[in-house]
């Protein structure tokens, strides 16, 4: 399976997308807004799982400043 996401402020330009997927066959859904920002959320934990590993001591460090 593959998937985008797609994001406009035109909701007529998003109507007229999701028209045309439909006429062609391609499955779709719509994302309520706290499912759109559960999503972004979890590609920012993903993005942090990628940076290096740091102390417990140097986190409570830059936290006590």
């Amino acid at each position: 399976m593959n998937a985008i996401l797609l994001e406009s402020e035109s909701g007529q330009d998003l109507k007229f997308l999701l028209a045309l997927a439909q006429k062609l066959g391609i499955r779709t859904q719509k994302l309520s807004l706290p499912q759109w920002e559960d999503h972004q959320l979890a590609l920012k934990i993903d993005e942090g799982m990628k940076t290096p590993l740091v102390a417990r001591d140097d986190v409570f460090k830059a936290l006590s400043k």
